[in-house]
């Protein structure tokens, strides 16, 4: 089967138009898993390894399923397609929840020398450490407050401020390529998306719990209703008394927006106020401070967490912007391509290479990389 043979027929099975032949013959692919045309060594090892990848975290998810559902003979079928990206209308399919622990994911990133490399906290005294080599840093560890630092985390001990005028606070901010996970003296724990940060008090006080944010965070936040934990971002404030819930703020995207997994949330954006209810996105336009609410997509908001790009019909501009966030690479599109759109799920785990790669799989793209830059073209 040529690759082009094996995308129309997974269009045609996606579409529900195959016939049991046809059926046979993909799920006999997948035992086989290759091309009777030209497919480069590189090309292959990179299919056989996102294959391993996401078929593990299917199998995962398969293991904690307790009835059977219909069509699941054909998960390998959204497995192999979401290895590919097929002509105009785009193909790739992953819509398996997932429901392993998080991991914390780094790609490696093109981007400047001058860049940071690793997460950083920023201590009051403004002195910069890097958390990488944190466990290694003897100024840390007479740091109030840290309990202890490992790979990819940090959890402060718990505990509370006398009083909110001797609130000390810490900074951590990740680079580019690199997500970091904090625990917080409540308990709460927080998420970092690449290129974004956190600000909070080594210890809270007995009345509120108040963090500021950059960039994209996801909170689990620890139960307590004499203290509201607030979220401050780019003048938007998230309160919560305990609950789970994303927070997207890059500034150059001049929204902030919220989707809630577990609880109740309320945004304040200037003069409006809104009640989010879990499933719900709470959009707020950072321009004209309005505040608006839809049903969101917890699957494609929470991507990053668990290790995923998805792209359900993304415009290629936003594609690059997400993309650009996470490799820290400038990106330019040319014109003839810029209403392209695309449907898929790369692994945050690959290189920049590869993620070009399989979009090159679509028709009409092509581009080039140079130091710190990737140029899309037709």
């Amino acid at each position: 089967m040529t690759q082009e043979e094996y995308f129309k027929l997974c269009k045609k099975y996606l579409d529900g138009q195959c016939s049991k032949e046809e059926e046979e013959l993909l799920e006999s692919y997948s035992a086989n898993s290759s091309f009777k045309d030209d497919v480069s060594e590189a090309d292959a090892i990179l299919h056989k390894d996102i294959y391993s990848d996401l078929s593990e975290r299917i199998n995962c998810y398969l293991k904690q399923r307790t009835k059977k559902t219909a069509g699941i003979k054909f998960l390998w079928l959204r497995v192999a397609a979401s290895l590919l990206i097929v002509g105009t209308l785009g193909l790739v399919i992953y819509n398996v929840t997932q429901t392993h622990s998080p991991r914390n994911y780094v790609s490696k990133p093109v981007s400047k020398k001058t860049e940071a490399t690793a997460p950083l906290l920023k201590l009051p005294n403004g002195k910069e450490l890097q958390l990488d080599s944190a466990s290694k840093n003897a100024a840390l560890s007479y740091q109030t407050g840290v309990d202890s630092v490992s790979g990819g985390y940090i959890k402060y001990r718990k505990q509370l401020a006398p009083n909110a005028e001797t609130l000390v606070y810490h900074t951590i901010t990740t680079p580019v390529g690199k997500q970091y996970q904090v625990e917080l003296s409540d308990g709460s724990r927080v998420w970092l998306n690449a290129q974004s940060s956190i600000k909070f008090p080594v210890a809270f006080s007995k009345q509120n719990r108040d963090v500021t944010i950059t960039g994209e965070c996801y909170f689990e936040v620890a139960k307590n209703k004499e203290a509201p934990f607030s979220v401050l971002a780019n003048g938007t404030v998230v309160r919560v008394l305990g609950t789970h819930f994303n927070v997207s703020a890059y500034p150059e995207d001049k929204l902030v927006q919220t989707t809630l997994l577990e609880g109740a949330v309320q945004l304040a954006n200037g003069e409006s106020k809104l009640n989010l209810k879990p499933g719900e996105v709470g959009i707020a336009n950072l321009n004209n401070k309005s505040l608006k609410s839809r049903e969101a997509d917890v699957t494609d908001a929470m991507a990053w967490k668990n290790g995923l790009f998805i792209f359900k019909d993304e415009n290629i501009q936003n594609v690059m912007k997400i993309a650009g966030r996470w490799y820290g690479v400038d990106v330019k599109i040319a014109d003839e391509v810029k209403q392209k759109s695309f449907y898929g799920t790369i692994s945050r785990k690959r290189s920049l290479e590869d993620f070009m790669q399989l979009l090159k799989l679509t028709e009409g793209i092509n581009y080039t990389i140079k130091e710190g830059s990737v140029i899309v073209m037709k």
